[in-house]
C-alpha cells in the first residue's frame, strides 16, 4: 500500500540519537555480529508460538535498523539484514515501554502509508521494546504478518516473554562487557602502580620493625647512587647520620604505635659516593593484612632545596642590608593599587616611614601633587602586560619633603605564568637631579654664548658676501680697462717702434698681471658662491667626452709653448654623467691648468675618460713636480700651495683645487689624488653616470 500524496508520518523519536543509548548498544557487541544464534532460536520459537509469518530482533542506531535473529523474512532483506531508519516501524518503540501493536499498518492513523508496507509487505506488526537495566531502549523484539491480523492478548504476552529472554541475552552481554572493562581497569591500575613504583622520582622504602630494608624502589639508584636492590636486607640505621637517628627512630616508633599517624622527618642519608644527601620522608604503618612489610616511607632528596633555601636566606639578608629601597607588593593593579607586603630598612630611611606604617598600605602613600600621573598610568599598563618598567618620578617623604626617585619595577611570575607579586627597587636621586639641573643651566648659558657667536659669524659672512660683491664690481671693472689698454699699448708699440723700446714688454707685463689678478678674483668669487650655495649646479646628462676634448683644445697651445706633450684618451661613444656643464668645465680647466703649471719642459700630460661601475671617471696625470703624499689632505684648502710666501716657486692663488673639490662634491661626485714628490700627480674625478654604461676595464 503506497501512502497518499498528502499523508505524513510522525517523526522518529529523538532518543534514536542519544549517545548513551547508542554507546550501551555498542557494548553488547551485537552490531558487530551478522547473526546471533540465541536470537535466531527465540524469534523462530516466538513465530511458531503465535503463528506469525516472520520475526526478528531490531537494533536501532542513527545509521539504520540492524536485524539480528531473523526468521521468515523475504530476500534481499534476509541477506542484507539492514534497512534505512526511515523504513523501520521499530523506531517508533524507542520512546515507549509498552508493546507497539498494529493489526493493519496500512489503515493505522499514524503509520498508514509507511515504507515498510510498500518495500517489505508488512501489514501487521507486534513489537516489544528491548529496554536495558539502565533504561535505554536498544532495539525491538518483533513479529510481523504479510496480511492484516488481529493480535490477541495472548500473542502479545507470548511476545513479551520471548522479548524478556532477548533482554536477558543483552544484559548478559552488557555484564560480560562490564566485567571485561573492570578487568582491564584492574590490569591498567596494576600496571600503573608498577610503573609508578618503577618511575617515581621519590624513594619508596618498606621496613621491618627493626629497620631492616625489605624493599627499595628503583629510584634509589638515581637518588642515592646504589645498585638496584643493593640496600635490601641492610639496616636503615647503618646509612642514617648518627646525629639524626634518635629523632627518626622516635617518629618511626610513634607511627608503628598509631596507624593514623603520618610523621614527616628530615635526615641525612649516606650516598653511595660517601657523601651525605638530605632526605625528607613521610611514613606510615602498613595494614597487617598486607604481605609487604611493617612500615613504608616515601623519601625525597631535598639537598638542592636546602641549598636554595640557604641561598634565599642570604639573598634576603643582602636585600635587607642594601642601601637602595626594596618594596614587594601583591599583584592587584586595580585602585587603590597593589598592597605593600615587604619593605627593607633602606626604604624606611629613604621615606621616613616605619615598616609597620608601610605594610598593608599602597604605593600611593608616597605620591603627591608633583608626582607625574602620566608615568603612573604608563607604569600600570606596562605591568599589566608583564613587562618590567624603569622610570623616575617625584615622591614625598613622611614629613612632606619631595624627593626624586628612580625605580625599577618587575613582575614575579609563577610557573603557571601568573603574576604573583611585583618587586620594586628604588633609589633616591635628588642629589643627581640637582647636579643635572646645574649642568643644564650651564649648558643653556653656553648655548646662548654659542648662539651669539653664531649670529656674529653670520653677520661676518654677510659682510664677506657684501665685500665680494663690491670686489666683483669695483675691481673687475677697472681690471678689464687696464688689460684692454695694456693690450692696445702693446699693439701700438709693436706698430710704431723699432723694437728697441721697452714699452711693448711693459705692456705685456701689465696685461699678464691684470689677468692674474682677474683670475684670482674669479676663483675667490666662485669658491664663495659654491660654499654659500649661490652657484646653481644643475644635474643633467652631460657628455664628458665632448667636454674633455673641448678643455684639451683650450690648453693645447699653452702646453706646446711650455714644451709639454698633451694627450687625451676617450672612447668612441659618449660618456654621459649627471653633472652641470659649466661646473664640469671649471673642474676640467683647473685640473689641466695645474698640470701645465707644475710640469716642467719635456714632461707629459695625459687625460683619460672612462666608465667604471655606475660612474664616469676623468683622470689627469702628469710627470710634474708632484708632492709628498702626506701633504695631500691640505691640497683642497683655499689658498694652500706646496710652496708659500713671497718667495714661492710657482705663482697662483691656491684656490683652483678648492673650487674643483667644492664643485665635484656639489655635483654628487668625488675626487682622489695619487702623487709622489718629483714623480708626478694623478687626479681622478668620479661623477655619477646618467645612464647605464659600457664598462671600460683599461
Amino acid at each position: 500500500m503506497s501512502p497518499s500524496p498528502d499523508s505524513t508520518l510522525p517523526n522518529v523519536p529523538s532518543v534514536l540519537y542519544d549517545e548513551d543509548r547508542i554507546g550501551e548498544l555498542r557494548k553488547t557487541g551485537l552490531l558487530a555480529e551478522n547473526t546471533v544464534e540465541n536470537f535466531d532460536r527465540l524469534t523462530h520459537q516466538a513465530a511458531q508460538a503465535v503463528g506469525a509469518a516472520a520475526g526478528f530482533v531490531s537494533l536501532l542506531t542513527e545509521n539504520g535498523q540492524f536485524l539480528r535473529g531473523c526468521v521468515g523474512l523475504p530476500e534481499p532483506l534476509n541477506s542484507t539484514r539492514k534497512t534505512p531508519i526511515e523504513h523501520s516501524i521499530c523506531a517508533y518503540t524507542l520512546d515507549r515501554n509498552e508493546p507497539l501493536v498494529i493489526d493493519d499498518v496500512g489503515t493505522d492513523p499514524d503509520l498508514g502509508g509507511h515504507p515498510a508496507v510498500e518495500e517489505y509487505g508488512i501489514e501487521a506488526y507486534l513489537g516489544v521494546p528491548l529496554v536495558t537495566s539502565a533504561g535505554h531502549t536498544v532495539g525491538t523484539f518483533c513479529l510481523v504478518e504479510w496480511e492484516p491480523r488481529t493480535w490477541t492478548d495472548e500473542a502479545v504476552t507470548t511476545a513479551q516473554d520471548f522479548a524478556a529472554s532477548a533482554r536477558t541475552e543483552i544484559e548478559l552481554r552488557l555484564e560480560l562487557n562490564r566485567r571485561e572493562a573492570l578487568q582491564e581497569q584492574l590490569l591498567a591500575r596494576t600496571e600503573a602502580f608498577e610503573a609508578l613504583v618503577d618511575n617515581i622520582t621519590d624513594v619508596v622504602t618498606v621496613l621491618a620493625p627493626d629497620g631492616t630494608i625489605q624493599f627499595e624502589s628503583p629510584s634509589a639508584s638515581e637518588v642515592l647512587g646504589y645498585a638496584p636492590h643493593e640496600l635490601e636486607g641492610t639496616s636503615i640505621w647503618e646509612h642514617v647520620h648518627p646525629d639524626d637517628r634518635p629523632e627518626l627512630k622516635e617518629k618511626m616508633e610513634a607511627a608503628l604505635a598509631d596507624p593514623k599517624r603520618r610523621p614527616t622527618a628530615t635526615f641525612r642519608f649516606r650516598h653511595a659516593d660517601g657523601g651525605w644527601c638530605i632526605l625528607e620522608s613521610r611514613g606510615r604503618r602498613l595494614p597487617e593484612e598486607t604481605d609487604l612489610g611493617t612500615f613504608i616511607g616515601i623519601s625525597r632528596d631535598v639537598t638542592e632545596r636546602r641549598r636554595l633555601e640557604e641561598r634565599v636566606r642570604l639573598l634576603a639578608d643582602a636585600v635587607e642590608r642594601a642601601e637602595t629601597g626594596v618594596v614587594i607588593t601583591g599583584p592587584n593593579l586595580d585602585p587603590p593599587g597593589p598592597t605593600i607586603q615587604y619593605v627593607n630598612e633602606a626604604m624606611s630611611e629613604m621615606t621616613g616611614y616605619d615598616e609597620e606604617e608601610m605594610l598593608g598600605n599602597t604605593l600611593r602613600m608616597f605620591q603627591g601633587p608633583d608626582t607625574n600621573r602620566d608615568k603612573l598610568n604608563q607604569l600600570k599598563r606596562r605591568l599589566s602586560q608583564g613587562t618590567s618598567v624603569v622610570n623616575e618620578v617625584v615622591n614625598y617623604k613622611k614629613d612632606g619633603t619631595p624627593y626624586h626617585v628612580r625605580w625599577r619595577i618587575s613582575p614575579i611570575v609563577s610557573e603557571e605564568g601568573a603574576i604573583t607579586h611585583f618587586v620594586s627597587v628604588q633609589e633616591d636621586i635628588t642629589a643627581e637631579k640637582e647636579r643635572e639641573q646645574e649642568l643644564e643651566r650651564r649648558v643653556q648659558a653656553r648655548t646662548q654664548e654659542l648662539r651669539a657667536a653664531r649670529d656674529e659669524a653670520e653677520r661676518a659672512n654677510q659682510l664677506k658676501s657684501a665685500l665680494l660683491a663690491n670686489m666683483s664690481h669695483e675691481i673687475r671693472t677697472p681690471l678689464t680697462s687696464i688689460i684692454g689698454f695694456a693690450r692696445s699699448i702693446g699693439e701700438a708699440a709693436e706698430t710704431n717702434e723699432d723694437g728697441s723700446s721697452p714699452i711693448a714688454r711693459f705692456a705685456g707685463l701689465i696685461e699678464k698681471s691684470g689677468r692674474r689678478l682677474l683670475d684670482t678674483l674669479k676663483a675667490v668669487l666662485n669658491l664663495s658662491k659654491l660654499e654659500a650655495g649661490e652657484m646653481d649646479l644643475s644635474r643633467e646628462a652631460v657628455d664628458v667626452v665632448t667636454e674633455l676634448e673641448n678643455a684639451i683644445e683650450l690648453f693645447a697651445v699653452e702646453a706646446e709653448n711650455a714644451g709639454l706633450s698633451l694627450s687625451v684618451e676617450v672612447p668612441n661613444t659618449p660618456l654621459r654623467a649627471r653633472a652641470d656643464r659649466d661646473g664640469l668645465q671649471v673642474v676640467l680647466k683647473n685640473l689641466l691648468s695645474n698640470a701645465v703649471k707644475f710640469t716642467g719642459e719635456g714632461g707629459t700630460i695625459h687625460a683619460h675618460a672612462r666608465a667604471v661601475d655606475s660612474a664616469v671617471v676623468v683622470e689627469v696625470a702628469d710627470t710634474g713636480i708632484g708632492m709628498h703624499p702626506e701633504n695631500v689632505p691640505g691640497l683642497f684648502e683655499a689658498f694652500k700651495q706646496a710652496s708659500e710666501g713671497v718667495g714661492r716657486e710657482y705663482e697662483g692663488t691656491g684656490l683652483g683645487l678648492a673650487v674643483t673639490k667644492e664643485a665635484v662634491t656639489q655635483m654628487g661626485g668625488s675626487i682622489q689624488v695619487d702623487t709622489e714628490k718629483n714623480e708626478g700627480t694623478n687626479i681622478a674625478v668620479r661623477l655619477p653616470a646618467a645612464e647605464p654604461l659600457r664598462q671600460d676595464t683599461s
